[in-house]
């Protein structure tokens, strides 16, 4: 017997990805607790439209994914959550690749951004079962 269907645990996954994006900032601010300057260069104090489409598309659509995952069964949707769980795979490993690069020592965010990968892994996984038992 299967504890957790497919649905509950694609919508699971969601819900991880998006508090890990969460965690992810925190992890910066964190970096000035200990003395770092994190200010970007150039900041006026204000946060960018670009900063805020970046934090609903990766954290807010994330969880809204996971809401949605919950009540739509159609194909078209299901295909939709296959292509954005593959090119957010991609976006991660290529994140986590840069973050190796350029902050190696940061093994906070190392561990968890590969944490991230490892979990849209599965995401992809599970949304082309799901998408295979619907067709």
């Amino acid at each position: 017997m299967e504890i957790m269907n497919i649905q509950h645990r694609i919508a699971f996954i969601w819900l991880m990805i998006a508090l890990c994006y969460l965690f992810h900032s925190s992890y910066h601010f964190s970096q000035a607790v200990f003395g770092m300057d994190i200010k970007i260069p150039g900041a006026t104090g204000k946060v960018p439209v670009s900063m805020h489409l970046m934090r609903f598309v990766l954290e807010v659509f994330s969880m809204l994914l996971a809401l949605l995952t919950l009540y739509i069964k159609k194909k078209g949707f299901i295909l939709f959550l296959f292509t954005w769980a593959i090119m957010l795979l991609l976006l991660n490993v290529f994140h986590l690749g840069e973050t190796i690069y350029k902050e190696s020592d940061n093994i906070s965010q190392v561990g968890l951004l590969s944490f991230v990968v490892v979990a849209n892994f599965f995401l992809v996984l599970d949304v082309r079962k799901w998408k295979a038992v619907m067709s």
